[in-house]
């Protein structure tokens, strides 16, 4: 090592084996915290992490209701969440207005076509 403001060079002698064995100690102080964490972590946790199971309940409510259900998603889901229901709600409604918008324009039609 060279010091600056001597100008000079400082050099240590290491035994390689202690160099070894301090390198060693080292690593398994730090590897094995976390080998231990991860395997722990792993075993308690389910297939899927508990931060997904709102997900899933948001996604199995859309997936299951039938095609004429246009109801507002209403189960609750964590504050990250409210963002994509709200959006899911709006869409929804849309998607509701859209329709009676046709089904209006179906019925006057129809309606013009009797009274021909």
């Amino acid at each position: 090592m060279f010091d600056i403001t001597t100008d000079t060079w400082i050099s240590m002698g290491l035994r390689g084996s202690f160099h070894d064995e301090v390198v060693e100690r080292i690593t398994w102080n730090n590897l094995l915290p976390m080998l231990f964490a991860t395997s722990s972590s792993l075993a308690d946790e389910p297939y899927y992490p508990a931060g997904i199971v709102p997900i899933q309940a948001l996604s199995s409510q859309v997936q299951g209701r039938s095609a004429r259900d246009l109801s507002e998603i209403d189960n609750p889901v964590p504050q990250e969440l409210n963002g994509l229901r709200q959006s899911l709600n709006d869409f929804i409604a849309r998607l509701k207005e859209t329709l009676e918008r046709e089904r209006r324009f179906t019925a006057d039609a129809a309606h013009e076509l009797r009274t021909l």
